[in-house]
């Protein structure tokens, strides 16, 4: 099935922005193809804080569809230099308020501003051009990341299809993986399952990011530790982002995200919103893990492990979530 994503509402006239864009203006959330997307919200429920999501998307059409370039599948991996180019000016040109976008001015968004004085932007298919959104945008660049095997199973339960075709068939990508990494990569897309091919997905999206984060100025996040720590998190997050509510901030981190599914706002309302991290080790099997192994392991990923739900330390902000297997 083709991947889609619903409208979050329709532009109502054009918003007034504060001022002409400026200095740490922006927030630029890349993370992988699924939508867990509670940070859009948590930074939306800010004073001035608007959001643009997803103005990259191929996978639906909108008024500046033709503006962007479109590369095989929707995903942005490399970049020509008139695509480049293309691209910069798309998004200079939203930024700045010269277009309109499907998102802002909704009147019926409870969290609606009218005064913006920052937007977040969100992308969820060119994370491997991470350096690039961070070089030619002077914004706050936030990474957000999952753990694969949740991301693999979601986007499996969806009836979505693994696109990680796409990033071998990326010259400039593929140049930079190892024979060996390309190889694997062959053949579990040739003899794999949905659930490793999900997974492999997720290690090319990531692999670039994941080995320059520690060098790179971004803030870098796991989805396990906003659900798990949502007080902790929202006062970081205002710190780090010069943001004035942490409370209301935390409150919006507790509730299910818009994009939940009925099953999962069930989970959440009975047990709270931390007993979703482990539940998709539930229903994969022992064969599937040994297989994330694998992959993980011929990536040199290292910030999850196959068998536990939780990230390692090292990504965690506030110490270790849990020790050992779920």
């Amino acid at each position: 099935m083709e991947r889609s994503v619903e409208n979050r509402g329709q532009v109502v006239g054009r918003l007034l922005l504060s001022s002409s864009p400026s200095r740490a203006s922006y927030f630029h959330l890349l993370h992988s193809p699924k939508r867990f997307d509670p940070l859009m919200w948590v930074l939306h429920s800010q004073p001035g804080v608007d959001y643009i999501d997803e103005p990259l998307n191929l996978w639906r059409l909108h008024p500046h569809f033709w503006r962007l370039p479109h590369p095989p599948s929707g995903y942005f991996i490399s970049l020509t230099d008139a695509e480049e180019e293309r691209l910069y000016g798309y998004l200079q040109d939203l930024l700045s308020g010269k277009l309109r976008f499907r998102h802002r001015g909704n009147l019926l968004d409870p969290g609606r501003t009218f005064l913006v004085r920052r937007f977040v932007v969100k992308n969820i298919n060119a994370t491997p051009l991470i350096d690039w959104f961070a070089e030619r945008f002077d914004a706050d660049i936030i990474y957000l990341l999952r753990h694969p095997g949740a991301v693999a199973e979601s986007l499996l339960r969806k009836g979505w299809n693994s696109t990680a075709r796409v990033y071998l068939e990326d010259s400039v990508y593929s140049g930079n993986l190892t024979a060996e990494q390309r190889e694997l990569a062959q053949r579990i897309l040739e003899k794999g399952s949905s659930f490793q091919q999900c997974i492999l997905e997720w290690c090319l999206d990531n692999l670039y990011p994941l080995s320059v984060w520690k060098e790179r100025p971004w803030l870098t996040l796991s989805y396990e530790e906003l659900v798990m720590r949502p007080q902790e998190m929202s006062l970081l997050l205002c710190q780090r982002l010069r943001l004035p509510d942490p409370g209301r901030m935390q409150r919006v981190l507790q509730l299910p995200s818009r994009t939940t599914s009925v099953d999962s706002k069930a989970v959440i309302r009975a047990e709270g919103p931390r007993a979703l991290i482990g539940r998709w080790l539930k229903h994969i099997n022992k064969t599937e893990i040994e297989g994330m192994k694998e992959l993980l392991n011929a990536f040199g990923i290292e910030i999850y492990r196959a068998d536990s739900p939780y990230p390692i330390e090292v990504l965690c902000h506030f110490g270790p979530l849990a020790e050992g297997k779920l």
